[in-house]
């Protein structure tokens, strides 16, 4: 039966656009048993329509025995979904020599959901990393500490034997002037850049080309080859957001706040989910003075997006301009459980309290600062204020 076809089992394949049959590009055991658990598709039961997922894993249980071996896939299905756990699981399989590239580059990708000291320090490592796969991921994940750090790391890979590794790279330092760095530095970057657009004129009936020669010039500051690259993608793909974003944000650049808001609002009715738009939206309302639009965005914002502290200060501010007292102080004190030892959030706190007269409220804020920074050079003027209301 096709079953005997090592390929069917091993290999399979699926339907790519209607039209289009490819085989997976791997030599992998089925794991029907991770299908219920990771939402992951399995060679059984692509055969074996008619039945379950636990079917195909109970008849490969009782053929080979219980499966034992972890699966990557389970690491990636935990950084997937921002569990913290999967970082030492992340970092084993990038330790792994056995690791294949495509793996561990998928592991370099997920790094960038757990941001901190460690995860910069293994994604840093994987700079130079033999995999070409692995180095472009780990220059896209790549945060600079400051611009010294950024040019003195990524400069040496503009020199990478791989095109796609240069482009990440290229796309990072676009954001250099002539006159910031050296002049060999200046002629490398320069050649960069011709060359990353290019690779992307080349390809420019793609979406994603046009958006990455919007960004380039974006960049570079040769904003009317920006704005008509972004338009170009969006004419392409009028539901490609990315586009609409990065057009909404030079616009905003320029003044051209009418426009802007426009675009980020298509973004909000098309992808309601995405909280960040909504947050950029109504931060740009803000500036243009339209306060009642702007408050209905950040509380959208922060709806999407409830662990965000500085979206609820944002709210905090509207709040208080529109003399929404209560909601006020709601907001800053979200601000404070989120973010505790904040010292714009206590002062603002502070302040706030001062203004409704509530000065022993205040002094106990006051006496958090010290508790959580003793060395503060504000602490005469904060033991003062103690002291002339704490009695």
């Amino acid at each position: 039966g096709e079953g005997s076809q090592c390929v069917n089992c091993h290999m399979p394949g699926q339907y790519f656009m209607g039209v289009d049959y490819r085989r997976d590009h791997s030599m992998r055991i089925p794991r029907p048993d991770l299908s219920d658990k990771l939402g992951t598709p399995n060679a059984c039961t692509q055969c074996h329509t008619d039945k379950s997922n636990k079917w195909a894993a109970s008849h490969t249980e009782k053929w080979y025995g219980k499966a034992s071996r972890f699966h990557f896939g389970e690491t990636m299905f935990l950084a997937a979904n921002n569990d913290t756990s999967a970082v030492p699981l992340l970092i084993e399989i990038l330790s792994d020599g056995n690791s294949s590239a495509l793996v561990k580059a998928t592991a370099t990708h997920y790094l960038n959901n757990f941001v901190n000291e460690e995860t910069q320090k293994a994604n840093r490592d994987l700079l130079t990393d033999k995999d070409a796969l692995v180095r472009r991921e780990a220059v896209r994940n790549f945060i600079p500490k400051d611009a010294e750090d950024l040019e003195t790391t990524l400069f040496p890979l503009l020199d990478d034997p791989t095109l796609m590794v240069r482009m990440e790279v290229t796309s990072k330092l676009s954001v250099f002037k002539s006159n910031e760095v050296d002049s060999i530095s200046s002629k490398k970057l320069n050649a960069a850049i011709k060359e990353y657009i290019k690779a992307n004129e080349y390809s420019a009936d793609f979406v994603a080309s046009r958006h990455n020669l919007g960004n380039i010039y974006s960049n570079t500051g040769e904003t009317e080859k920006a704005i008509e690259n972004y338009k170009e993608a969006i004419r392409i793909d009028n539901q490609f957001f990315p586009s609409k974003i990065n057009l909404a944000m030079l616009y905003n650049r320029i003044g051209n706040n009418e426009e802007a808001e426009k675009l980020l609002l298509e973004v909000t009715e098309s992808h309601p989910e995405m909280g960040d738009t909504y947050y950029s939206l109504g931060l740009l309302q803000a500036e243009m003075g339209k306060y009642d639009e702007s408050l209905v965005s950040l509380q959208q914002a922060a709806k999407l997006l409830p662990e965000r502290a500085r979206i609820w200060f944002n709210l905090y501010s509207l709040y208080i301009y529109k003399k929404m007292i209560a909601e006020a102080e709601r907001a800053l004190n979200k601000c404070l459980v989120l973010d505790p030892k904040n010292t714009e959030f206590l002062y603002a706190k502070i302040e706030f309290l001062l203004g409704l007269g509530r000065e022993k409220d205040a002094v106990g804020v006051a006496k958090k600062i010290l508790d959580y920074f003793p060395e503060t050079p504000d602490r005469n003027s904060l033991n003062e204020f103690i002291q002339k209301y704490g009695s």
